[in-house]
């Protein structure tokens, strides 16, 4: 099965940049650049054609297995950089995840005669989508953080340990995700607030309202990063809150949408 393959790509990936430095490094990392690049292009076909039939909409699997492809993309620009290996090889684990996840999709109802044009729709879930993804990938750091800041402070170095960047370097990327993230979420909620109509009849007032609370608080982050230099378990912790608020949103409106059998507006 094809989702063997890129799951076995990945795994291949992962492993060969979470392995410890040896000699020929330089060869195993283009190895894994080649593997990862390969996999992530093959999940990324994938994805296209199960959500083909539904010209687009995203089922609540298909959005994880599409954050899984982000994921990747994201990772693999920092194979080169020997402090960030352990990093990439877990973006690239969990991206495989996003793998076994792929559905494929059923067709979906024509649009009602007064809804938006098609692209107006497309670009405001496309933002929505990536910001998510940022998102989880900052949020993936600030758990990474946390954790090796944990196993430093109990003096526990252990291997899975050590593959990690240094606190600052991920504490830097986690913010470069964030700001990213956040300046397209910033267009997502814009764009779903002028091309969306009628949130009350689509059901979508709590989720517009719970992504707003994610804005602010990592709107919040990032003004006390720049004016009063937050940073370490705060940075962490608020980090974690917008994502938390994010999902209840994003993934909590979803869910009960399918479960009663109505379309994602």
């Amino acid at each position: 099965m094809p989702e063997i393959t890129v799951l076995l790509g990945y795994a291949a990936a992962a492993i060969l940049m979470a392995g410890p430095a040896r000699r020929g490094q330089t060869a195993m990392t283009m190895v894994a650049v080649v593997v990862g690049v390969g996999a992530t292009v093959a999940h990324a076909l994938l994805l296209i054609d199960a959500v083909a039939p539904a010209h687009g909409n995203l089922s609540l699997p298909n959005t994880l297995s599409l954050t899984g492809v982000m994921f990747a993309a994201l990772a693999l620009p920092f194979c080169w950089q020997a402090g960030l290996r352990g990093l990439v090889g877990v973006f690239l684990a969990l991206a495989a995840v996003g793998v076994v996840l792929t559905r494929p999709e059923t067709a979906v109802s024509s649009m009602a005669p007064d809804a938006p044009p098609l692209w107006q729709l497309v670009s405001h879930a496309l933002l929505a989508t990536l910001a998510w993804s940022l998102l989880a990938a900052a949020s993936a750091l600030a758990l990474l953080t946390a954790a090796k800041d944990r196993y430093l402070r109990h003096a526990n170095h252990t291997a899975w340990a050590a593959t990690l960047p240094p606190l600052e370097s991920m504490e830097r990327l986690m913010f470069m995700a964030i700001t990213a993230g956040f300046a397209l979420l910033s267009l997502a909620i814009f764009s779903g607030l002028v091309f969306v109509e009628d949130l009350l009849a689509q059901h979508l007032t709590h989720k517009t309202l719970l992504t707003i609370l994610a804005w602010l608080v990592f709107a919040a982050l990032l003004f006390g990063r720049w004016r009063l230099g937050w940073r370490g378990r705060r940075a962490v912790n608020l980090t974690l809150a917008g994502f938390a608020v994010l999902l209840i949103g994003y993934f909590g409106s979803r869910l009960v949408l399918e479960m009663l059998g109505r379309e994602w507006g």
